[in-house]
């Protein structure tokens, strides 16, 4: 079922509402005042980028960042960069460092 963006004329709330598409059209109403005038309005979209892509944009963010001073700060990075590769990266990756830091104490 689509989801469709609204704005309340009444209220100005923007809201989204799941559709159906089979059967009669229920009378779509605003959550927070109840109005039928609403309008659909365009919604956002989101263009999906490739694993290439995201990984640019990872070496880019690394490479202005610098290096990771504590960590905190290289735990998240080693998160962004396992969402990045879009698998189970980060959790390995995270192993990893913990069992490295077990190690130096």
């Amino acid at each position: 079922m689509p989801l469709y963006e609204y704005l309340c004329k009444k209220c100005g709330n923007a809201f989204t509402l799941l559709v159906g598409v089979i059967a009669e059209d229920d009378e779509e109403k605003c959550p927070r005042c109840d109005s039928s005038k609403i309008e659909r309005v365009p919604s956002r979209v989101q263009r999906a980028r490739n694993e290439d892509e995201r990984l640019d944009d990872l070496a880019d963010r690394v490479e202005q960042l610098g290096e990771p001073e504590t960590y905190r700060e290289m735990r998240r990075q080693i998160r962004e960069a396992g969402e990045a590769l879009d698998d189970s990266a980060a959790d390995e990756m995270e192993e990893m460092l913990e069992a490295s830091e077990e190690g130096d104490s």
